[in-house]
């Protein structure tokens, strides 16, 4: 028997050609075209993050815009506090003043309701 490579092979069509060298090619376009179809998946894929990550980045600055919010309505409470404290000390300081004031002209007694 002749070896299979010093023959002669021309492609005809309709016809499968038996050499290794067609073979290889066949076998080697079988794997481009799932290469292919892998890449374009991965695209798809790639794509599809795409679109969610900036949803996602949207959704992210939402809920970090709402914390400065809150951060800052803390503050403004942090300084009613504040201002609560002080009106507070004021109040009982002249609360104070005024059963002096009503114990001395009173004869020492407390005001009434």
């Amino acid at each position: 028997m002749t070896d299979p490579m010093s023959r002669p092979h021309h492609f005809i069509p309709g016809e499968t050609p038996s050499h290794p060298v067609y073979v290889t090619v066949e076998s080697l376009d079988l794997k481009l075209v799932e290469a292919d179809r892998r890449i374009a998946v991965a695209e798809k894929c790639y794509s599809d993050l795409r679109v969610e990550l900036a949803a996602n980045t949207v959704a992210t600055q939402e809920i970090l815009d709402l914390m400065k919010a809150v951060k800052t309505g803390f503050k403004v409470l942090g300084w009613l506090g504040t201002g609560a404290k002080w009106i507070g000390g004021i109040a009982a300081a002249a609360s104070a003043m005024y059963v002096v004031y009503h114990q001395l002209t009173h004869g020492g007694q407390l005001p009434t309701k």
